[in-house]
């Protein structure tokens, strides 16, 4: 069953692995990266919010 887990953070540019270039979502450990955490090492699926002009 999926589990819809709320996070805020900032999107970075990672690395290059072979010809895909990765972006990084860094997520702030008191926004939703302590629940995150538990998922280290799987792959995961989800949609992103981007609220304008909020840390820009």
């Amino acid at each position: 069953m999926p589990e819809a887990i709320y996070f805020k953070g900032r999107v970075t540019v990672g690395r290059r692995v072979g010809d895909r270039v990765y972006v990084r979502i860094d997520v702030y450990i008191d926004e939703g990266g302590k629940e995150l955490a538990k998922y280290i090492g799987k792959e995961v699926a989800g949609i992103a919010v981007v609220i304008e002009g909020e840390g820009s």
